[in-house]
């Protein structure tokens, strides 16, 4: 029996006037496993073209339960462009024989049962809101990633052994690569915020196990091989990945390629337990979710959700009644899940860690808009002349208050239990203001710079008008900036 319920149900009554009405059975477990007459694709016949007559009887019922309990090498790559007229050498992202080509290895040479030892303080720490991924060397992080793959009871349900997660975690990080931004600390940071989406917000209640399975994977390698440039960078260098893929959403069919090139090699294939109906389904859906991250779905997913926040009844707006047994409708919630842990940087709990991965990927734009000069492209404007913290806050400002604002204020609606990220944001926009209002932050040695250069020409300035103003103000005015030039140089020595 279906149980309607409201997801938008705050306390102080402020969200009440807008009702996200979504179904969900009164029963919380999942209802996963593998269906009658199911095998393990490990049963399989590898020469076989077609699947085998399902055999095993149906797996029981499993519920959502809690279960406690050398630094991999990056290798730099280049992606060169293919412009009419020009003979640029074609190198692969990753093999540099073939775009597909992976590094498939995913055993370290210290890969030993300690490495992989799980602590109550990481199992804290994963729900902790402020966890920052960039405290911790890359070791310590596929621990983390391990930690959490094992929270829900889906290793068990679809028969993933230990030692295949762990070498499958370790392939996907050595085919990160060493970009400010888009590393495995950006895929952890990811798969963390989903994660804590799921157990947290709550948002596990309207999905199914192998929906679970399917987010946190696509979560981890959403943005494997990802070289550092924009879809629309590789389209105009005809990059070979825009040449693959048809300029659709290059670099998201290129992630979720590359995660199941990685699941070839029968030590890293994490689905190889899941019988023939539960792999299609996590496989199809690993793929859709990966691919709603393209930046050029994110309006469309906000509006769709805003229909659904704003009905007054679940009768009002043909499709926005929430099904838990319709797969359109939990790839919707699975989709918002992992869209909001992609941009969820500008809603941390601290500026701090907003402000460190701000300077991450504007470090990010600018090797791009360089990439643009040196190959004779237009150079994206907001890319170009982020060399300050005046110019990223200038930037960041737009940036969140036109996208990411609205997509946490919809998801604060559906999910009471977000809201509070809506207010993280406010509050790291009130900070990057007050690096606007008062100019280029004297933090920054190009802010140092640039206010001793102005409060010298005020000097000059005051000068020029000293006839026409009084000796005291004169003298007051002299007086302010000689202060607050000493503040600044004082600050500069201390640093």
């Amino acid at each position: 029996m279906l149980e309607k319920v409201y997801l938008s149900n705050n306390d102080d009554g402020e969200n009440d006037h807008i009702l996200g009405m979504i179904e969900q059975y009164s029963q919380k477990s999942f209802t996963g496993g593998k269906k009658d007459g199911e095998v393990t694709r490990a049963d399989r016949t590898k020469s076989a073209a077609t699947l085998p007559t399902p055999k095993l009887p149906a797996a029981p019922h499993r519920a959502n339960t809690f279960s406690a309990g050398s630094t991999p090498q990056h290798t730099k790559r280049k992606t060169s462009s293919l412009l009419p007229g020009h003979n640029s050498l074609v190198m692969s992202p990753s093999s540099q024989s073939c775009v597909l080509g992976v590094n498939t290895d995913g055993v370290l040479t210290d890969n030993s049962n300690m490495m992989w030892d799980r602590s109550e303080e990481m199992i804290e720490n994963c729900h902790r809101w402020d966890f920052d991924v960039l405290k911790y060397d890359p070791k310590t992080l596929l621990r983390y990633s391990n930690e959490m793959m094992h929270y829900y009871s889906i290793m068990d349900t679809f028969e993933v052994k230990q030692t295949t997660l762990q070498n499958f975690i370790v392939a996907v990080s050595k085919n990160y690569r060493p970009n400010p931004f888009h590393s495995f600390y950006h895929a952890v940071a990811v798969l963390h915020v989903s994660f804590m989406m799921l157990s947290t917000v709550g948002c596990d209640q309207f999905l199914q196990e192998r929906d679970v399975f399917a987010v946190l994977t696509a979560a981890l390698c959403h943005d494997l091989d990802h070289p550092g440039t924009t879809n629309d960078f590789q389209k105009a260098s005809l990059a070979p990945l825009a040449l693959l893929y048809n300029d659709r959403s290059i670099l998201e069919n290129h992630h979720a390629a590359t995660a199941f090139k990685i699941m070839q090699s029968d030590e890293n294939n994490i689905l190889d337990g899941c019988g023939r109906d539960d792999f299609a389904y996590i496989r199809k859906l690993i793929i859709e979710l990966i691919l709603k991250t393209d930046m050029a779905n994110h309006f469309d997913m906000v509006k769709k959700m805003q229909i659904v926040a704003d009905s007054d009844s679940c009768d009002d707006v043909k499709g926005a009644q929430f099904q838990r047994d319709n797969d359109a409708h939990r790839l919707e919630v699975a989709g918002l899940v992992v869209h909001c842990a992609d941009l969820s940087n500008p809603v941390y709990p601290t500026f701090d860690m907003t402000q460190q991965w701000c300077f991450r990927v504007c470090e990010e734009f600018s090797q791009q808009a360089e990439k643009e000069r040196e190959i004779g492209l237009p150079v994206t404007s907001f890319m170009e002349g982020l060399t300050n913290e005046y110019s990223i806050a200038k930037l960041q400002i737009g940036f969140v208050n036109y996208v990411i604002l609205p997509l946490w204020k919809v998801t604060g609606l559906l999910f009471p239990k977000a809201a509070q990220h809506t207010v993280n944001c406010v509050h790291n926009v009130k900070k990057w203001q007050e690096i606007v209002d008062g100019g280029e932050s004297p933090g920054t040695p190009g802010g140092k710079a640039r206010k001793l250069r102005e409060l010298a020409e005020n000097d000059k300035s005051d000068e020029s008008d000293e006839s026409d103003e009084s000796d005291e103000s004169d003298e007051s005015d002299e007086s302010d900036i000689s202060e607050e030039e000493e503040d600044i140089k004082e600050g500069s020595i201390k640093e």
